[in-house]
Formats: structure tokens, sequence, C-alpha cells
């Protein structure tokens, strides 16, 4: 019997709409966002004093462990306009043609990126019965035991009576640097051994 899939499509246009510029638009479905251009707008002449309007992505924040990635359809400056700004709270792969990429990197060289010889792993421990039903508000512990060059990114996890608790599928990612991927992979999974939480899940086999 064919399994029937309910789920639906939402549109969410954060920006582009009814105006000239700003083109930026989330399609989510289900427990994943692919966001459609980030774009910015040049100011009216009644905005004084406002060099550029970049879009205000608030909820792309509040739902980051959705979000899949941008994907940009050319490579003007109202479909990649407000990407140097964006990615520094929203920092996700992007996918365009050859010639978008290389127009988007030349904006982002305006950004201060220093880069590593080292070579990184990261592993994303989730919550039990991801990526279909899964409960939150399991108690993470063991973060504060990890070693100080662990790098961890919180997706799923949100503070509540001064406690780190899941609060999603995709709750944090472990990232450890070495001088190769072996190494790194080695020393990802020792940490990864200090945390627990109820249901926690993650694979065993990044880097082999």
């Amino acid at each position: 019997m064919k399994k029937q899939n309910n789920g639906k499509l939402r549109i969410i246009p954060l920006g582009g709409l009814e105006q000239i510029g700003m083109n930026i638009t989330a399609f989510e479905y289900e427990d994943s966002i692919v966001v459609v251009d980030c774009g910015l707008a040049f100011p009216e002449d009644d905005m004084l004093g406002i060099d550029l309007v970049i879009p205000d992505v608030t909820y792309l924040k509040q739902n980051i462990d959705k979000v899949k990635g941008f994907v940009i359809t050319h490579g003007h400056e109202d479909h990649i306009g407000a990407l140097p700004y964006i990615l520094k709270e929203i920092n996700v792969p992007i996918y365009a043609t050859k010639l978008t990429i290389g127009l988007i990197d030349n904006k982002l060289k305006d950004i201060d990126i220093t880069y590593s010889d080292e070579q990184a792993i990261c592993v994303m421990l989730t919550s039990g019965g991801y990526p279909e039903s899964y409960e939150k508000g399991k108690v993470i512990t063991g973060l504060d035991d990890l070693d100080d060059d662990i790098v961890v990114f919180h997706s799923g996890t949100k503070l509540v009576d001064g406690k780190i608790v899941t609060n999603g599928g995709r709750v944090i990612g472990i990232t450890a640097k070495a001088k190769n991927v072996k190494e790194a992979g080695k020393k990802v999974y020792e940490n990864i051994k200090k945390i627990n939480f109820e249901g926690m899940h993650y694979r065993t086999d990044i880097w082999k």
C-alpha cells in the first residue's frame, strides 16, 4: 500500500513581496527550510541616513535547526546583497551556479575570515525519533566537561531554569579540529562520550 504524505509546504516571503529589491523567500516543508535568494534593497528618498535595507530573518534564526541552506537564483544585488550580513547570523551552505558563486565570493571578501590548515569533523547529536516524531525538553549534561578546543554549535536547544535542554530534532553539533581527518574524528567521538541526554542519537561513521 502506497504511503500517503500529508505534509504541507509553507511559502514564507521574508522580503521582495510587492516591492523592488530585497528578494528572499523561505520554503518550509515539515522539518526543513530552504531559502531562495538573500537580497538587499536600496533606501527610499525618505529613509534619511540609511545606506542599505536588509531583510528581517528573525523567523530563520528562531528555526535555525531547520534551515538547510540558501539557493541563489542569480547574482544581482537584490538577490545576493544581504548575504554578507545574514551569513554572520545564519551560517548555512549556499547553492548557486559557478558565475553566481564567483560574485558571492567577491562580496564575502569584505568579511574578515581566518582560515586554518587543520581539518575539522562535526557530528550532529539528534533527538531520538528524529526526523519524524521526537520529544523535547531533555536535559543535556556533560557540555562543561568537553576539551577546551571543542566547538559546540547549538541548533535545537534552549535554556530552562539554568539548564540546557533539547528543543529540536538536530540538537547540537560537536566539532573537533586536528592535523588530519582521522585524528579529528577520534577526538570528536571521545568528547561525545562525555555528553548525555535522553534519546541521544548520532552517527558513528562520519570520518571512516
